[in-house]
């Protein structure tokens, strides 16, 4: 099966440029060494919203694929791997602004010869 772990968070005040390094350099690596996830993406909310300026759960959201046949064996393994330190956290990161939500792949489809 496949899912997608959406990780809404923001960084502590007056910490953006440590928090997006570690972020970008040393978290989205150690979770990537998890079999399950093959691939993560990290995005800030734009200026320009469909509805006009809304205030953000979270100025940051990162999107981790995962592919498994037991989604709470991975979440398992994600809380060993930070209990051992195999996975770091920053106290750039303002824990109280964190929400995870995973999402089940319905369906996917792709534009067909689109450039």
């Amino acid at each position: 099966m496949k899912y997608s772990l959406f990780v809404f968070s923001a960084p502590v005040a007056g910490k953006e440029e440590e928090y997006n390094k570690w972020y970008n350099e040393k978290h989205l690596a150690d979770l990537l060494k998890i079999p399950a996830i093959p691939s993560a993406r990290r995005y800030r909310v734009a200026d320009a919203q469909a509805d006009g300026p809304l205030p953000p759960l979270s100025p940051y959201l990162a999107i981790y694929e995962i592919e498994t046949n037991d989604l709470a064996s991975v979440f398992n393994e994600i809380s060993t791997r930070a209990d051992t330190g195999e996975i770091t956290m920053t106290d750039a990161i303002d824990l109280s602004k964190v929400q995870l939500v995973a999402y089940e792949l319905l369906y996917s489809t792709n534009q067909i010869g689109r450039s």
